[in-house]
């Protein structure tokens, strides 16, 4: 019994070690940045099981943050915490007065990089030479859409397609079904459409198998990764282990990938370089 007991002290010491230097770690991490006020949190875990069980962030934001003002510090766990923004007043300083400041991005979410490929992303990536590179190609292909009537055309036409398949409803029915199928048609045809061509251009219907199936992907994807927190953006290590929201995001990634990569193939092999380049 003596003995069991010896060979337990060193594992309970070092236990006990770990603990010590995490919460002394957090603690330094607060005062190094001076971290707004926050609602009190367990030592380590911080608020993660708040967020564990209700996956709608802005519900936990708003449940966190009733006693604070319209600036306040949520603790993730593990050595991550975040400051949310509650005021449109304290949002347009932060975007719009002081954009140079705020203008980068969370590069420790594990399920925005694998959706971004590694904060490959206008959305996501950080501010530097590479996102204004990006910004510029964006803007140059919108601008192709809005200097002709392509893209309005691109809209009349999917309402219409729209419209006609909302008048046979004759029960009710969920809208936003049908508002999915006018951003998708519109977006598939700028994204997929041939370019210059206003006939023989994509357009997915209500009941076709590609329409369904990537709404369906894309709707998981937002409400089983994109919809809260999982371990893996707290604690980045458990990406490599088999765990059930690490798998599910890696699956539905590289799903909704190989459907982009098909259309993109299918796209440089009828692209004509000699006529409307974007």
């Amino acid at each position: 019994m003596d003995t069991a007991i010896i060979n337990w002290l060193p594992v309970k010491t070092a236990l006990v070690g770990i603990i010590a230097f995490l919460l002394v770690m957090s603690y330094l991490q607060r005062k190094q940045y001076k971290m707004p006020p926050g609602p009190p949190h367990l030592p380590i875990l911080g608020h993660y099981f708040a967020f564990r069980n209700d996956g709608r962030l802005y519900a936990v934001f708003n449940k966190l943050g009733k006693s604070f003002d319209d600036i306040f510090t949520v603790n993730l766990g593990f050595g991550r915490s975040l400051v949310v923004l509650k005021s449109a007043e304290i949002v347009h300083e932060a975007l719009v007065e002081k954009k140079e400041i705020f203008a980068g991005r969370d590069d420790e979410s594990w399920k925005f990089e694998l959706l971004t490929d590694g904060f490959k992303d206008l959305t996501f990536a950080s501010y530097g030479p590479v996102w204004r590179l990006q910004r510029q190609m964006t803007l140059r292909a919108l601008g192709s859409y809005l200097a002709s009537d392509k893209l309005e055309t691109y809209t009349r036409s999917a309402f219409e397609e729209v419209a006609a398949l909302i008048e046979k409803e004759a029960e009710p029915f969920e809208l936003d079904l049908y508002i999915r199928l006018l951003v998708f048609n519109i977006v598939c045809r700028m994204s997929f459409g041939k370019r210059c061509i206003t006939v023989e251009i994509i357009s997915y219907a209500i009941d076709g198998l590609e329409f369904t199936w990537l709404k369906n992907k894309i709707g998981e994807f937002n409400e089983k990764v994109l919809g809260g927190l999982i371990p893996s953006d707290v604690i980045p290590v458990l990406k490599h282990f088999p765990i059930p929201s690490s798998l599910t995001a890696k699956r539905l990634s590289k799903e909704l990938d190989g459907f982009f990569k098909v259309k993109l193939e299918e796209h440089k092999a009828t692209l004509n370089t000699g006529s409307c380049p974007v």
